[in-house]
């Protein structure tokens, strides 16, 4: 605001509101590939490394399947079962505004020792004695043993049996299907999401045209409880969404319910989200 004074009781006044757009931090994640395979016992670190373009401080965050197991730029994943984990670390600026990078582990179990059998050779048969001579005239002749056979030991390996591939357990498979939903919404891409969610015409249609008014959207996921029933899985979740188009606009949280369904290939798909009553 500024006051302009002519000194003889004549003032003018203007103000002005400016307002900056709060800038997502940049989030580098190592190691960068998208999936790794481990056995169990194994160990694997990662480390996040972020800046923010307005200059703002920024905190960390590492979850396992939605969830949280460290605020720290460093973590390090322990295989202790086999199955299949989503490591995801997080960067989060004092705006509030974040994001995010994910890593898909496959645990498979360890493969018995293998044993190695060994053919025990024959024992060689005693030598044969010499017969006694009942005429001096006519000796009978000595008979000479044998020799005894050599053996040659076998060494059987048995063919490699081929990789272990783990089933990934609906638990997992439902968390999963939940980050790349909310991966998804981020991206502002319509095709994407309902590759993940089944959407009806007026869904659809309704995040097309929401997608198109703002220019960049945070969607924060609070994983509150998961349940397997069948073929299906169940996810209680709370859900934020701060959205930056011609005015910042943050939505309390919604608490919601997921189902997750299993497809063709292994694949799992939101088939609904419901609001919770």
């Amino acid at each position: 605001r500024v006051t302009v004074d002519d000194g003889h009781q004549g003032q003018i006044e203007q103000t002005w509101q400016l307002s900056f757009d709060n800038r997502k931090p940049n989030l580098s994640l190592s190691p960068s590939s998208r999936s790794l395979a481990l056995s169990v016992g194994e160990k694997y670190e990662f480390e996040a490394n972020a800046t923010d373009p307005d200059g703002e401080s920024v905190r960390y965050a590492f979850a396992v399947n939605g969830e949280q197991v460290s605020t720290k730029p460093r973590y390090t994943f322990v295989a202790e079962r086999a199955g299949s984990f989503e490591i995801t670390a997080r960067a989060i600026d004092g705006g509030g505004a974040s994001v995010r990078k994910s890593v898909q582990i496959n645990v498979a179990a360890k493969a018995p020792p293998r044993e190695v059998a060994v053919a025990k050779p024959k024992a060689a048969p005693p030598p044969t004695n010499s017969p006694a001579v009942t005429k001096p005239s006519a000796p009978k002749p000595i008979a000479t043993p044998e020799p005894a056979p050599v053996l040659v030991a076998k060494i059987q390996t048995p063919a490699p049996s081929p990789p272990t591939v783990p089933k990934a357990d609906p638990n997992s498979a439902g968390v999963a299907a939940l980050r790349e939903y909310e991966s998804a919404y981020e991206s502002l891409d319509v095709g994407r999401l309902s590759r993940v969610w089944i959407m009806n015409r007026n869904q659809k249609k309704a995040m097309t045209s929401m997608f198109k008014d703002v220019k960049a959207l945070a969607l924060d996921l609070t994983i509150l409880g998961v349940t397997v029933e069948d073929e299906s899985v169940h996810i209680d979740f709370d859900q934020k969404i701060t959205s930056q188009g011609r005015a910042r606009i943050s939505s309390k949280p919604a608490r919601m319910t997921a189902t997750v369904i299993p497809q063709a290939g292994g694949r799992w798909i939101i088939s609904s989200i419901l609001p919770r009553g």
